[in-house]
């Protein structure tokens, strides 16, 4: 009997190779017919099934897929399924992003034979899912029934993870006992790696610091870690600082550096000065002065050892710099003579090590704590030294090229109105060096990086300060003629990518993404670049697919770190455990992902399905997904914008409120769209939505008001324009047409609260709005506009005719005879205003020429691509407003 069964599975197994190289090659659609073929000689082989739906999944057949899943799900309840089997329906799980489904099958299979393996399955499952207690109770069991130090582990992390998910309890309960079972794993096992990296998450979060330095100053934690002595110097210092034990820390890092006489890794220097700066405002005045002067003549006595030693130089005006940063007046009048030359002592810096790359990194931030009358001294000192005289024995031609980049990235930075010229001429200088001595510099990628750097930042601040168009399609034209010489640099097609989402130039912009292989978890912190210029462009197929991706590059993300956490586990490496978690939760509450299932749904709805269900459908949203909108979060890395250094600090942080606000107000006046259109609902349910949306509103107005800022149209951080279109007669509108319907729904259709006069006042400011927006010669200002106004009128028609729909020709009523004659009314003058603008707008001959700033060599580099690139700008443009027209209905 046992040899048969043991044929036949061998035979099963023979069967099922071929189909499992077809899932694994990817070949989906030979791989079902592979199933169809087994599953005829083997109807009720149930692995051959659950890979035949994986392989439907891949191919987008999903209703076919969960058809068989369901059934196998059912049979699941009742037998033990194989390993192949619970495999291939777990990834039929992950991939349709319903990892609830894996605990179920699990769930079921542990009822009907709770074995070793089904318990891992099932704990791993919870630990997907983040059910943390689930997770503790499943790890509890295996360690009872299936003893090992493994599932001892889990059945710690587990609580740890439920001390992390309830702050208040976790200190209470979950972390002491957690702290408790690791005492009791080190007492029987020793100091093993997996329980270090535990030990230490349990006494961070318990902030117990005093039974973390036991742990580091053990005789076996550093071996047993893996730490290097810097790594574990560092550690066991920032344990001190945490602890209180600040004057320790202090000596022994100071200790360390007077050792090595000062010539150490300088993250050493920026250690001990944190420890200096923390054990001076914990002691007396007497103290602090001591100390200070005491560290001053440390460091002159090392500068008299080590004259050009660059990490004590270096030191020395770290400390300066801190001291000034503290705002302390007595710190600063103890160190008063040596704080004096601290412009001096920069310059110094500055002779000594200009010809290193990190120079400029290096005192940066000094440069940012000098009161406006010493960076005045040191600008122009500076930009009047002679350094052939200074350093003549070291002033080679290298010397020279770096000389010159420092003084470009400091002039770029923290000049001001009168060195516009100076700066001119250092714009000409870097841009000639580029043009005329190329074989040189392509040798030293970093200084042809900083050179672009310095010419980006040169050009947008000028064109900042002068307003000069001209300019900004300059930098376009430079950089597109730099990206055909230094093709591999990134910097250049960041910049190019910023320029063009600026400018809404999507058909350049999806070439420079595509170069710049934007994926993974880029696509949450970078993705933005490309969201909403395609919603904005007309380009309204292009925009729902781009949206529709990128909710399915979140499903993804949430299926890998769902993986990363098993890993975790199954590895037993615990010290990434809260950061995974961290992770998921910010993928979850990505403002990225959140507005681009909002605008998916806007842009759906109002101009591509015909379906009323369907237009409700996406109206209303996912019911089961609550949109926490206070807990949405900023991923997005603007640091990799060239441009960002010229922003101000606030300006993130708008345009992440007015993305996010933009947003709100689109899903809601959705709602209450949708609950128009639903004659059941609308009486009951109209107004309160209604009342709901027009309160976000009036406080929405009140944040975002008017001002001359919202014309920015090429703002290193891009913004949504909320402000503007909260105030413009577009958005008055829309508002109007869903407060009259919301009126006459609630008095039984009757068309008397329809205020005809207050409906003409919007139509005509409309109109006069629209009228000057086509005025404006910024074309990417005229597409927000005109884009925005369309969906505004596109939206009103949709709702209108959603809560019309059903009604014969003589139920029709005079109201809703006057919405639509108003709206034909703004759709006329679009269409009017569009063709006129189409017909005399002309990029080349407006914008072709260079602007004056450039030297005649810099104005002929950027005349031979700036004529194509207008060009192809003008091509373009025109293109968009055809398509804009295309949608007015």
């Amino acid at each position: 009997m046992s040899r048969t069964k043991n044929a036949e599975q061998a035979v099963i197994e023979r069967r099922l190779k071929p189909l499992y190289e077809l899932i694994d090659s990817g070949n989906s659609k030979r791989a079902v017919q592979e199933a169809e073929k087994i599953l005829k000689k083997h109807p009720d082989l149930i692995c051959a099934k659950a890979l035949k739906s994986l392989a439907l999944l891949r191919l987008e057949r999903n209703d076919e897929a969960f058809t068989i899943i369901n059934d196998v799900e059912q049979l699941a309840k009742k037998q033990i399924l194989d390993d192949g089997t619970l495999k291939a329906l777990c990834h039929c799980f992950k991939e349709a992003s319903t990892p609830g489904r894996i605990r179920l099958l699990y769930e079921s299979q542990v009822e009907l034979k709770p074995t070793e393996a089904t318990l891992v399955h099932l704990f791993l499952a919870y630990v997907r899912l983040h059910e943390y207690k689930k997770q503790q109770q499943i790890a509890t069991r295996l360690v009872k029934e299936f003893p090992s130090l493994n599932f001892s582990l889990w059945q710690v992390a587990s609580v740890f993870m439920q001390g992390i998910s309830d702050p208040i309890m976790g200190k209470k309960m979950f972390l002491p006992l957690a702290m408790k079972m690791l005492d009791s794993l080190m007492a029987n096992h020793g100091l093993l790696f997996s329980i270090i990296e535990l030990y230490e998450l349990v006494c961070t979060e318990l902030e117990d610091y005093e039974k973390l330095e036991k742990l580091i100053e053990s005789p076996s934690y550093k071996e047993t870690s893996g730490l290097s002595d810097d790594e574990f110097f560092m550690k066991l210092i920032d344990c001190y600082l945490k602890r209180g034990k600040i004057e320790e820390a202090f000596i022994r890092c100071f200790t360390f550096v007077l050792e090595n006489e000062g010539d150490v890794n300088f993250s050493y220097w920026n250690l001990t000065y944190d420890c200096i700066l923390q054990f001076l405002h914990t002691s007396s005045s007497a103290i602090q002065q001591e100390t200070l002067e005491n560290v001053c003549l440390i460091l002159k006595e090392l500068k008299q050892l080590k004259p050009s030693n660059q990490n004590i130089i270096l030191a020395e005006i770290e400390l300066f710099k801190r001291v000034r940063q503290s705002n302390n007046n007595d710190w600063k009048n103890w160190i008063v003579d040596e704080e004096a030359h601290f412009v001096e002592k920069l310059i110094r810096y500055i002779l000594l090590f200009f010809i290193q790359p990190s120079c400029y990194n290096d005192v940066r931030l000094c440069l940012a704590v000098l009161s406006p009358k010493e960076l005045a001294t040191l600008l122009h000192f500076l930009a009047s030294v002679d350094v052939w005289q200074i350093l003549p024995q070291k002033f080679d031609e290298n010397s020279q090229l770096w000389w010159g980049i420092l003084l470009g990235q400091i002039f770029a930075d923290y000049s001001d109105e009168k060195h516009v010229e100076k700066n001119v001429v250092f714009l000409n200088n870097v841009l000639e060096k580029l043009i005329e001595d190329e074989d040189e510099l392509v040798k030293d990628e970093e200084a042809v990086t900083t050179i672009i750097q310095i010419i980006i930042s040169m050009t947008y601040r000028l064109f900042t300060s002068t307003g000069d168009v001209r300019l900004f399609y300059d930098l376009i034209a430079l950089l597109e003629a730099l990206n055909g010489k230094f093709k591999e640099l990134t910097l250049i097609k960041l910049a190019l990518a910023c320029l063009c989402k600026n400018a809404l130039y999507s058909d350049r912009l999806r070439e420079l993404v595509s170069d710049l292989e934007i994926k993974n978890v880029l696509r949450d912190t970078i993705g933005y670049l490309f969201h909403p210029v395609l919603d904005y462009t007309g380009q309204l197929k292009a925009a729902v697919k781009h949206h529709a991706d990128t909710g399915t590059f979140y499903d993804q993300a949430e299926r890998d770190t769902g993986d990363s956490l098993v890993l975790t586990y199954q590895s037993l490496k615990f010290e990434m455990l809260k950061g995974i978690v961290e992770m998921n939760h910010r993928f979850n509450q990505s403002l990225v992902v959140t507005a681009a299932d909002v605008s998916n749904r806007w842009i759906s709805a109002i101009f591509l399905l015909n379906e009323n269900a369907d237009v409700l459908q996406y109206f209303c949203g996912d019911k089961e997904e609550f949109i926490g909108w206070e807990r949405l979060v900023d991923n997005r890395d603007m640091t990799i914008s060239p441009f960002y250094q010229q922003a101000s600090p606030p300006e993130p942080t708008k345009s992440f409120l007015e993305k996010k606000d933009f947003c709100q107000i689109r899903d809601e006046v959705m709602k209450a769209a949708e609950i128009l259109g639903s004659p059941s609902r609308r009486a009951e349910k109209a107004l309160p939505q209604l009342t709901l949306t027009k309160n976000l509103i009036e406080r929405l107005r009140t944040v975002h008001k008017m001002s001359s800022e919202e014309d920015d149209y090429f703002s290193s951080t891009s913004s949504s324009h909320l402000t503007r279109f909260l105030h413009s007669p577009a958005f008055d509108l829309m508002i109007f047409v869903l407060q009259t319907l919301t009126d006459v729904s609630s008095v039984g259709g009757q068309d008397n609260k329809f205020e005809k006069s207050h409906f003409e006042k919007i139509i005509q400011d409309f109109v006069n709005t629209a009228e000057t927006q086509a005025k404006s010669i910024v074309p990417q200002r005229v597409l927000y506009d005109y884009s925005l106004n369309l969906q505004a009128l596109a939206f009103c028609k949709k709702v209108i005719s959603l809560y019309y729909h059903g009604q014969s020709v003589k139920e029709k009523s005079s109201l809703e005879t006057s919405l639509h004659e108003g709206l034909l009314k703004c759709q006329k003058v679009i269409e009017e205003q569009l063709t006129n603008y189409i017909q005399k707008f002309d990029l080349v001959n407006s914008q072709a020429e260079a602007s004056t700033i450039w030297s005649q060599q810099a104005k002929e580099f950027i005349r031979a691509t700036k004529s194509h690139v207008c060009e192809q700008l003008n091509a373009y443009y025109k293109g968009r407003f055809h398509q804009l027209k295309d949608h007015v209905f």
